[in-house]
């Protein structure tokens, strides 16, 4: 499996709607709305952060799998559900991460899951992002306001798994 990040295309508008479209992804996001809005989906593939790289595509063997990115430290991302459960975002965490710490300013990174999200999670461990606080945050999709775990990895955590492993 050949899994890369890059830049967003002009034609990935029909894959990308299509994740948006089912609820079951966006409800684990906390600013994409349900139903999908075309306009907002095409908005947020030509964002700065978008053209810039700081939101990227996964691309799994030349298909658009999902979106990951890192705004203010903040990691986020989606993954089609045909992807789920493949160590896609795993792998696609690891990448994001090591293009952050190659950054000497950068010392930590955080992430949020919803408390119903336990694979997302687990992907977060895994990397080496700790727990650090529960607390309710707003979810568009869902339209209300839902639990949520904090999350962070500082680079020294980071870097002491990948000397691990």
């Amino acid at each position: 499996m050949n899994i890369t990040l890059r830049i967003f295309r002009e034609n990935d508008f029909d894959a990308f709607s299509a994740i948006v479209s089912d609820f079951d992804v966006v409800k684990m996001t906390s600013s994409w709305p349900f139903p999908a809005d075309e306009e907002f989906t095409r908005m947020r593939m030509n964002t700065p952060e978008a053209k810039a790289g700081i939101v990227k595509v996964i691309e799994v063997d030349g298909d658009f799998a999902g979106v990951i990115g890192v705004v203010e430290n903040d990691i986020g991302y989606m993954i089609d559900r045909s992807f789920w459960g493949k160590g896609i975002m795993t792998q696609a965490l690891n990448m994001r991460i090591k293009d952050e710490f190659e950054n000497p300013v950068i010392d930590s990174l955080k992430a949020c899951v919803w408390h119903d999200n336990p694979a997302s999670a687990r992907v977060l461990e895994k990397v080496g992002f700790k727990r650090v606080k529960v607390c309710s945050d707003f979810c568009k999709a869902r339209n209300s306001e839902i639990e949520s775990i904090h999350f962070t990895l500082s680079r020294d955590d980071w870097a002491a798994k990948a000397e691990m492993k």
